[in-house]
């Protein structure tokens, strides 16, 4: 069955995508940030996913201001930047991240086996690179943006970014 009209795959995806957020908004809240992720709402039709493409994945409030961070859960094991098993770190499809009319204040990539996060700045764009690659899960050929793993941040990066703009 075509993953576009695989309600079945698509909600286990929405699901875990759905509980790695809310992983990263305990997180959040335990380094004593607000933070909230947005409820999720399920398409009728493949034909509406135009009107999903601005859903957010997890939303940290600073002072008058809400900053959106986009939640990339990986079956991968790693604990930090230095020891992330693979060269480059997929970032986003290439649609998927020209479609947002707002891009993310960052990209959280978390470890579905660690809970570890590493951190991707959208401020690198510009050093991202384009993969063709297969989606094991989907099941289709895809372009994704990547970046070295070499730039990737550990989550304390994005923890004192954000309390240098809370302060």
């Amino acid at each position: 069955m075509q993953w576009s009209k695989n309600d079945e795959l698509f909600i286990k995806n929405l699901e875990t995508g759905n509980l790695f957020a809310d992983k990263v908004v305990s997180m959040l809240r335990n380094d004593g940030f607000e933070a909230y992720a947005p409820q999720t709402i399920f398409r009728n039709n493949i034909k509406e996913v135009h009107k999903y493409k601005d859903e957010k994945d997890v939303i940290v409030k600073i002072k008058d201001n809400e900053l959106i961070l986009e939640v990339k859960s990986r079956n991968l094991y790693f604990t930090n930047k230095n020891n992330y098993p693979y060269d480059t770190a997929f970032i986003d499809t290439v649609s998927g991240w020209q479609a947002k009319s707002i891009k993310p204040f960052a990209v959280i990539v978390i470890s579905q086996i660690t809970n570890n996060i590493v951190i991707v700045r959208p401020s690198l764009c510009k050093l991202w690179n384009i993969e063709n690659k297969k989606d094991r899960i989907r099941k289709i050929n895809e372009s994704f943006y990547t970046i070295n793993k070499n730039l990737l941040e550990d989550y304390s990066y994005l923890v004192d970014g954000l309390k240098c703009l809370n302060s």
